[in-house]
């Protein structure tokens, strides 16, 4: 799946910054500051704690942010989400919100 492979490059750039990496265009030094690479490794991480720490209760409709498809939560076990829509699905517990989110008003 791409998403592990996301994550470790994610990875291997905070380490990058960390260890003082310097990054050269057209013969230039440039500051990791003069990019927009560390506010966006800071949005993943925001997004990344928001879905971690999110939690769902049973009957809660959700949305797939993807394909749009509505889905509502049928039970929740240790690791894993039981999901109904057009059928079913069982959908890591700790990943549900990086593909799915709840349905607002005018969805």
């Amino acid at each position: 799946m791409l998403e592990n492979e996301y994550e470790q490059l994610v990875e291997h750039l905070k380490g990058m910054i960390a260890d003082g990496v310097q990054l050269v265009h057209d013969g230039h030094l440039m500051d990791w500051h003069d990019t927009n690479i560390l506010n966006l490794l800071q949005e993943i991480d925001r997004k990344k704690s928001e879905a971690e720490n999110s939690s769902v209760e049973i009957a809660e409709p959700l949305i797939n942010r993807i394909s749009g498809e509505r889905v509502y939560v049928t039970y929740i076990f240790e690791k894993t989400i039981a999901l109904m829509g057009s059928g079913a699905i069982s959908y890591p517990k700790d990943k549900i919100w990086y593909h799915y989110r709840k349905i607002i008003p005018g969805d």
